[in-house]
């Protein structure tokens, strides 16, 4: 059973997974971009396309200083947000991976849009390999979960000190202390 979370129409569902200890409820979020699209009333009515592009974003295992992808996805949502973006993000990345959909309400996002993320991106303090996928229509066929090869690159901005952290945070962990 799939429930339509309130005041959000389409844009994410919760799915009952299971009932708690106390009898409640259990739902999990299930990402689900809207499916709606944009119309211009009056004469000669329009009904246009809404368009997403999709991300990941792959942090290579212990060349970031810990805490480097949690600074960078809180980032991330600031910056979209001041684009008046919105942005799912998937719950299995663990520590090497943020992917998801960036898209607009109701009009869409744009090229410019995808553009200033990966210069965004390209400016922040991280070692990555970022891959954006190219703008598509949002259709009930559209492939969210899909690999992204139209775009891939190579994000290494760390500092020598953020290096340094980086390297002793691995040998911590292979040395089994934390």
């Amino acid at each position: 059973m799939i429930y339509q979370r309130i005041g959000e129409p389409s844009s994410q569902v919760l799915q009952l997974t299971g009932h708690a200890n106390e009898g409640l409820s259990c739902f999990s979020a299930v990402p689900r971009v809207s499916r709606l699209l944009s119309f211009s009333f009056g004469e000669g009515a329009v009904v246009r396309p809404i368009f997403l592009f999709l991300y990941h974003v792959e942090f290579p295992s212990f060349a970031n200083p810990p805490g480097t992808k949690s600074r960078f996805e809180a980032d991330l949502m600031v910056f979209l947000k001041s684009r008046r973006l919105r942005c799912l993000m998937g719950q299995q990345g663990g520590m090497a991976n943020t992917y998801g959909v960036v898209h607009r309400k109701r009009w869409g996002v744009k090229e410019a849009d995808r553009l200033a993320l990966a210069e965004w991106i390209k400016a922040q303090r991280i070692r990555a390999t970022v891959r954006l996928g190219e703008l598509e229509e949002d259709t009930e066929s559209t492939e969210l979960d899909r690999d992204i090869t139209e775009w891939v690159l190579q994000v290494d901005n760390l500092t020598k000190e953020e290096k340094k952290a980086a390297a002793t945070s691995k040998r911590r962990m292979q040395q089994g202390r934390r």
